[in-house]
């Protein structure tokens, strides 16, 4: 069966409407967001009606769709798109390169899928880098909600782990890791076990500005025989209060003990949390909305879990 590897991330909605009939003064208070999914979810698909599913910004149309909405848990399943009616992409056919023949009125539809926990106020989506980005929901959703009594303001923002290193603790083997660090800031690795890699780097590469590098274990292998997760940590931790500026680190951790089931990866001194899914897809090469729902669902279980 076909997969396609995507990230899932998480962020808090931060939705308020402007409440104009407080005696002092206007007031922001938080918006009822199963209202405002279902507002959204009403809109009609025809560009003839006045208010509709479309936003356009940019020549690109944006829309979002709901799939699903369950009341009693409060959680919304949907989709927001990007789709591109002004520039078709080609296709290629043994050696024979051909433009995408629509509709005049269609384009092409890129989305990510989302799992919105309206109780919790967490969104969490499937990051597809062909797709919208969150400040073009923020402008859709303030745009079709002006006025309504529901949203005035929208604005996301990416939920991060307090204690990277507690968490990796926890998890399975470092499977790998990946750094990128300006030349003048290679003192950092001093003492760790990537200091002769780093030396080696700038040895080959003087002229370089950016060193990178990246290790991972052999599949099947321990964290001990390539990556000390022990090491790791004790170094991680003594850098953690340091200016990290020109320091990127991110380590792909697996989240059992016993090394079983998936990796996550995780920025260490930016405290990002973020995993990778594989969604299935469908015959017509499309994404599986609902095996998408399933694993932003699953991964968001685990990520929230204490």
């Amino acid at each position: 069966m076909t997969t396609r590897s995507r990230r899932v991330l998480v962020f808090r909605a931060q939705l308020t409407y402007t409440d104009t009939t407080q005696s002092i003064g206007n007031v922001d208070v938080p918006s009822d967001l199963l209202d405002v999914m279902k507002l959204l979810k009403d809109l009609p698909w025809d560009w003839t009606q006045a208010e509709n599913a479309y936003m356009t910004k940019g020549g690109i149309v944006y829309a979002l769709r709901i799939d699903g909405i369950d009341e009693d848990a409060g959680i919304v399943k949907g989709q927001f798109a990007a789709i591109d009616k002004e520039v078709l992409p080609d296709y290629e056919l043994n050696g024979v390169v051909d433009s995408v023949q629509l509709p005049v009125d269609a384009g092409i539809y890129y989305p990510f899928h989302f799992v919105f926990y309206t109780k919790k106020k967490h969104f969490a989506i499937e990051y597809n880098r062909s797709g919208p980005r969150l400040e073009h929901l923020q402008q859709y959703l303030e745009e079709k909600l002006n006025g309504s009594g529901l949203l005035d303001s929208a604005f996301f923002y990416q939920i991060f782990r307090e204690d990277p290193f507690e968490a990796i603790e926890k998890m399975g083997s470092i499977a790998e890791i990946e750094v990128e660090v300006v030349t003048n800031k290679t003192e950092a690795f001093l003492g760790s076990d990537y200091e002769g890699v780093l030396t080696g780097l700038s040895q080959l590469a003087p002229e370089k500005a950016v060193l990178k590098f990246g290790i991972s274990r052999e599949k099947g292998a321990s964290s001990g025989q390539a990556i000390d997760k022990t090491r790791f940590l004790r170094w991680a931790r003594r850098r953690a209060n340091a200016q990290n500026v020109g320091v990127k680190v991110k380590a792909r951790v697996e989240e059992q003990t016993d090394d079983s089931g998936a990796s996550i990866w995780m920025d260490v001194f930016a405290q990002k949390y973020a995993t990778k899914i594989n969604v299935r897809i469908n015959k017509n090469r499309s994404v599986n909305s609902q095996h998408c729902y399933e694993q932003i669902q699953q991964v968001y279980t685990r990520m929230m879990s204490p």
